[in-house]
Parts: C-alpha cells; sequence; structure tokens
C-alpha cells in the first residue's frame, strides 16, 4: 500500500511539473499577411502588407514561387500572365508567412491593326503592329491570311512580303474568333532612302538643296515629306532648306512607305572678316563672346605668318607657314570676348583672316566641301575612332588649345580619348569634298552621339 502511495505522489508531481514547463514556454514567433489569397489581372499591381509579432528590426525576405506570374518587391506585387503562385514572406527565426495569387485570364473584346492603310515597295518586308482591347487581354496568338498571296504574301509571324504592284486585303484573327482587316498597295517605291549631304553647316539667309537618293526603286518628288525640327532655324521646301534664324535643326526627308533619311544642320553667326596684302598690323580688334576657329588664307607662294596679341598685349603665334589655309583655335573668347586687340601680318601677297564661329552642335557625323570647321562637341570620357574621308589635313582641337593631327598618309583612322569636362572641335583642309565620322573604339560599337549636348553658344 506504501509502495502504490508513493508511486501516485511521484505521478502527480510529474504531472504538475509538465504543466509548468508549458506555462512558461517562449510564444511562437509569426509573421501576419494582411491577404492569405489575392486576384488579380495581368499587369495589375497591389501591396502586401506585413506585420512581424514581436516586432523586429530584422529585415523581411520576400520570395514568388513563379516569378513568370507574380514579382514581388518588398510586398509590392505586379502580375504578369495567368497562373497561380505563391508569395512568401519570411523572416529568420519566425514561421514564413503565404498569400496565394492568382492571376486570372483577359479575353480579347477587339483587335485592330495600328495602321489600317499600309503602302508598301515592292519586295519590301513589314511587320503590322496589332492593338489588343483590352491592353491587358492575355492570349496574343494571331492567325494571318493575305488575301491575295500574288500580291502580298504574309507568314505567321504576320511579316508581309510585297510580291508584285497591286492591292490586296490582309487579315488577322484572334485564337477567341475577333478579327481585323487591313488594305495593303505595292507601288514601285524605294526600299530605303539617302540624302546627298547628312550634315551642313550654313550662314543666316544661305540656301542649299538637298536631293534625296533612293537605294532601290523609284521615287518621286510628290512622294517624298519633307520636314523641319526647328523651322525658326531652318525651313524647308521639296528639299531646298533656307537658314532663317542661328541654331541646329535636322531636316527630314519621308517617303510614303516610312522610309526616312536626315540631314543635321547648323546655322552658324556670320564670321568676323579682315582682308589685306602685304605686311600690316590690324588694330582694335575685337571679337564677341564665343567660341572661334580661326581661318588665314594666303594667295601667295611666300612666307605666311599671323601673330595675336589680345587687349593684355599677350603674344601668340597664329601662322607660321608658307600654305596657302591655315587654322588655328580661338577659344579666349569664350567667355569675356576680346576687346582691342591687335593682329600682325608678314605675307608678301593678298590674305584673308577669319573668325569663324562654332556652336555646340547633336551632329553625328560632319560632311563638307572645301576647307572648313566642325561644330563644337563635348568630351563624352571614352576612347573614339576618327575617320577623315577626302581630307589632306584635318586636326582635332579642344577648348586649352591643344592641336592633334588626324590624317596621315595611309587614311587610316585615328584613336583619341575624349575627355570628359572638355570641348573639342574638328578642322579640316582640303579642296573637295569631305566627311568625318567617329565610332567607339572597339570597331562595332555605336557612333558617338552628342544629340543631347545644349547649344552654349551665345547669340
Amino acid at each position: 500500500m506504501k509502495k502504490w502511495l508513493i508511486l501516485l505522489c511521484s505521478f502527480c508531481l510529474l504531472l504538475f511539473s509538465t504543466g509548468c514547463q508549458k506555462e512558461q514556454a517562449a510564444p511562437q514567433k509569426i509573421i501576419a499577411l494582411d491577404a492569405l489569397s489575392l486576384g488579380l489581372g495581368p499587369g495589375e499591381e497591389d501591396i502586401l502588407t506585413a506585420s512581424p509579432n514581436p516586432e523586429t528590426d530584422a529585415g523581411l525576405q520576400w520570395s514568388s514561387s513563379d516569378l513568370n506570374v507574380v514579382v514581388v518587391d518588398h510586398g509590392e506585387l505586379r502580375a504578369v500572365q495567368p497562373g497561380t503562385a505563391r508569395v512568401s514572406v519570411s523572416c529568420e527565426g519566425y514561421a514564413t508567412a503565404v498569400c496565394e495569387v492568382k492571376v486570372r485570364h483577359v479575353q480579347t473584346q477587339e483587335i485592330r491593326v495600328e495602321n489600317p492603310r499600309i503602302v508598301m515597295a515592292l519586295g519590301d518586308k513589314i511587320s503590322p503592329t496589332i492593338l489588343f482591347i483590352p491592353e491587358e487581354a492575355t492570349d496574343r496568338e494571331v492567325t494571318w491570311r493575305s488575301h491575295n498571296q500574288a500580291v502580298v504574301a504574309v507568314d505567321e509571324k504576320g511579316r508581309l512580303v510585297g510580291k508584285t504592284i497591286g492591292k490586296t486585303s490582309v487579315s488577322a484573327t484572334s485564337s477567341n474568333g475577333k478579327e481585323t482587316v487591313c488594305e495593303v498597295e505595292v507601288r514601285k517605291l524605294p526600299l530605303g532612302l539617302k540624302l546627298d549631304r547628312g550634315a551642313v553647316s550654313m550662314q543666316q539667309g544661305e540656301s542649299i538643296q538637298l536631293t534625296a537618293k533612293p537605294s532601290s526603286g523609284t521615287v518621286e518628288d510628290a512622294a517624298i515629306h519633307w520636314s523641319s525640327d526647328n523651322e525658326s532655324v531652318v525651313t524647308v521646301h521639296k528639299g531646298k532648306i533656307i537658314a532663317t534664324g542661328l541654331g541646329a535643326a535636322t531636316v527630314k526627308a519621308n517617303t510614303i512607305n516610312g522610309k526616312i533619311a536626315e540631314c543635321h544642320v547648323l546655322v552658324r553667326p556670320d564670321p568676323i572678316t579682315y582682308r589685306g596684302s602685304g605686311d600690316k598690323t590690324i588694330e582694335h580688334v575685337s571679337v564677341p563672346a564665343g567660341c572661334y576657329a580661326v581661318r588665314m588664307e594666303h594667295e601667295g607662294k611666300g612666307y605666311f605668318g599671323v601673330t595675336a596679341f589680345d587687349d593684355k598685349g599677350n603674344e601668340e603665334l597664329w601662322c607660321n607657314s608658307s600654305v596657302s589655309v591655315s587654322y588655328a583655335p580661338l577659344f579666349s573668347g569664350k567667355t569675356d570676348g576680346v576687346h582691342d586687340a591687335r593682329i600682325v601680318v608678314e605675307a608678301d601677297a593678298g590674305w584673308t583672316i577669319s573668325f569663324e564661329p562654332l556652336m555646340v552642335y547633336g551632329g553625328l557625323n560632319w560632311e563638307g566641301k572645301g576647307s572648313g570647321a566642325t561644330g563644337i562637341f563635348p568630351g563624352t570620357n571614352q576612347d573614339v575612332r576618327i575617320f577623315c574621308h577626302g581630307i589632306l589635313t584635318a586636326w582635332l582641337l579642344d577648348d586649352t588649345g591643344k592641336m592633334t593631327k588626324l590624317t596621315d598618309p595611309s587614311d587610316s583612322p585615328v584613336s583619341y580619348h575624349l575627355d570628359h569636362g572638355r570641348y573639342y572641335y574638328i578642322v579640316a583642309v582640303t579642296r573637295g569634298e569631305w566627311r568625318v565620322e567617329m565610332q567607339t573604339s572597339d570597331q562595332n560599337g555605336p557612333i558617338v552621339d552628342f544629340t543631347q549636348i545644349p547649344d552654349r553658344t551665345e547669340k
């Protein structure tokens, strides 16, 4: 009997001790979500809010079981395409919380061809754009059909090919039977278009005739639409451009079948010019604020020397040779201008000295005829390969006056590093047509793009 009493007391003590341990156990750490399931349409967004209990400063980790269905970033959800995905949030020491997200299918109500009337060239290939209504429609499979394959052929991806001159219809049908039709006309039009000049520099009031050249086929004047993106600088009519104001503009030629060619135009202020013969000192020379290239021409074959003295008495030798055309940089007038300067000329014949205003310009490449200078372009902190075509001599100049020769007997490209914060321009000395183009140094890189650089020349 005593033995049984001892056993009973031991058992009660064990129960009491276990109960106390349960009461003293720490509560489980959990993360509560404000939603355990969500439904979204493709492209729709929502936010899940997670509340750790107890609160913690530790970061929460979010993940999606299928990123093709739902992507999540710090609780922000974005539905991608129909399906189901589990969005989880976790934190070290806490139980993971899960929300099931279903992205529903959105049925196509209507389809349209972006351009319902298409004009294309014989032999050309184009892919019309289909618009789905609503925009978030999930099933975007389309079946294409040409009503006359002899005029326009169409493949399963919707690519049209102009086979013969004529007209026909091309239809597109969605997987749920919605249909749209576009009218297609095949004409004898160019497969590509190019202008005879890609970049020109002009003075105000000057006019130049541009000619559009088709890569194949024919193009009539009536089939080309000419436009200027800045008519306060340049106007254009049937390819004739007229410089109406100072600045930069781009002239475009568009064919009826969407082929485009461009010409970058820079209208500069008139140069400041001095002329004379033999030895002479030019007094009281004033140049307004701006950036200039100094062009010096000598009609004789003997010595030609030009020395400049600014209004502070600083001396600079601009020319010391017998060449007929020479250039020197003048950036000292960039901010304050030059006032009451002096130029000493030594020559045995007639001469001309011109301060040619330069402007920051967005053209990619440069073309010209006869000796001339490009516009100013900024350093991009990258290595470029500079090609000079048809140029006897070309120099790269920066805004410190440093000159680098770009041409050699082999006419091969010159590699150069354009420093960030520096401004550059190129002068070409030649009698014929010339062209300068720049590419990144890996040969396959894009042409350096200066189109976003504002004009900083004071006008």
